[in-house]
């Protein structure tokens, strides 16, 4: 036999507080577990889903419930990528490094498994505005000598490639 214990939510941010956390109670829109006549959220999606960007970009990404129906809701998804290719701030995604990567949302609906979306991120170096290759010896070179290059590229917003040679 199985006991069934209620916490109430004063109980529960005590616990929350006793954690170091905090807790919030959620609406019933942002539980999004049942929207009208019993309709779950089954599935998540991302808008827009994949992104192409540049570094120093932003661009907002939405995640949505898919109910049963097909309709799509609103929920309150957590979005998680690479700390040191992205930063997200409030659904904000800020492209901080050249690469591939994904981004990860989530949302656990009450007492149903957790719901994952993976968004796909593109991060593309700013416009070109200037390369300047320069040799080190102005003088002239004698046969079978060879000396490094140096190259140095500007984008257009007036940051400096890290070694664009690499």
């Amino acid at each position: 036999m199985t006991t069934r214990r209620t916490i109430t939510a004063a109980a529960l941010a005590a616990l929350a507080l006793a954690a170091g956390t905090t807790v919030r109670q959620a609406t019933a829109q942002e539980a999004g577990a049942q929207t009208q006549a019993g309709d779950s959220v089954v599935a998540l999606e991302a808008r827009p889903p994949t992104l192409a960007m540049q570094v120093g970009a932003e661009a907002r990404v939405e995640i949505l419930g898919v109910t049963r129906s097909g309709a799509r809701v609103p929920v309150q998804a957590r979005l998680v990528g690479p700390r040191s290719a992205v930063r997200i701030r409030q659904g904000v995604v800020a492209a901080l490094a050249p690469g591939a990567y994904e981004l990860a949302a989530t949302y656990a609906a009450p007492g149903r498994s957790p719901l994952v979306v993976a968004v796909p991120v593109e991060i593309g170096w700013p416009a070109v505005r200037e390369t300047r290759v320069s040799i080190p010896l102005a003088a002239q070179l004698p046969t079978g000598v060879s000396v490094q290059a140096r190259a140095e590229v500007v984008h257009a917003d007036g940051s400096r490639r890290p070694r664009p040679l690499a």
